[in-house]
């Protein structure tokens, strides 16, 4: 008898089980679909899609975003007239990129210890770049190296705020979980010296960053040799002066 009993209650238990199976599935069908909604009201002032397959954006008429390009990719850029491909990763584009007409530059970065210094390189390299026409500039997955100077970008050059440049770093791309590192650079960085920095041609925003330390070195180096070559080219004249008269 107990066993018909056990039986019934399993079975009861089945028929209940499968109930609410069918409940939450029906009722997180509704959940994709806003998703799907959320992604197509993309702000206008973000960056618009232009290529998925190398994740490739527009962020103006002068600039572009994208993961790591492909040889099949290099069409599309001279389709569109880059002049400049600026790459973030640490292989160099010259791998899959011919094309001799069309300049590369090569910053690598890492977003974990990633420093002022390496911002203002970066943000100069793109505003020369864009004298001589469009830029490309990426890395390996389009995420977090060009998330984050897709944001210093925004802010230093188009004044947007660092709300506004986090929440198109963060959202506007994919990959939210891989941007923790470009975040806290973000939040921490005080724009107003980065921007004195780049008026001012410091290489950092720190008196005595290595990179500062290295400039003055060189041009003390350079002086030197530029003075020492200078000797020596007076004391060659006068040796010629006095010897040649001689027959020497």
């Amino acid at each position: 008898m107990k066993r018909y009993v056990y039986i019934a209650a399993g079975l009861i238990l089945g028929v209940l089980a499968t109930v609410l199976w069918q409940k939450y599935t029906f009722t997180a069908a509704p959940k994709l679909a806003v998703t799907t909604v959320k992604l197509k009201s993309r702000p206008a002032s973000w960056a618009q899609p232009v290529d998925p397959d190398f994740v490739l954006y527009k962020m103006s008429d002068s600039l572009y975003r994208s993961a790591l390009p492909r040889v099949q990719d290099v069409e599309w850029l001279q389709q569109n007239k880059i002049q400049t491909v600026i790459n973030f990763y640490q292989k160099p584009d010259s791998l899959w990129l011919r094309d001799t007409g069309i300049e590369q530059i090569q910053i690598p970065l890492r977003t974990d210890r990633i420093d002022d210094a390496d911002v203002l390189r970066v943000l100069r390299s793109i505003a020369s770049a864009e004298q001589k026409g469009k830029v490309l500039m990426h890395c390996k997955h389009g995420q977090n190296r060009t998330g984050l100077i897709a944001a210093m970008y925004r802010i230093v050059f188009e004044d947007w705020s660092k709300a506004d440049a986090m929440a198109e770093m963060e959202q506007g791309f994919g990959g939210e979980a891989r941007m923790a590192d470009a975040t806290r650079y973000l939040e921490n960085v005080d724009v107003e010296t980065i921007k004195q920095a780049l008026a001012s041609g410091a290489c950092s925003t720190q008196t005595l960053a290595w990179c500062q330390v290295a400039q003055w070195v060189e041009k003390h180096a350079t002086d030197m040799f530029n003075g020492s070559a200078k000797h020596s080219s007076r004391w060659v004249e006068q040796r010629e002066r006095v010897l040649t008269p001689a027959g020497i």
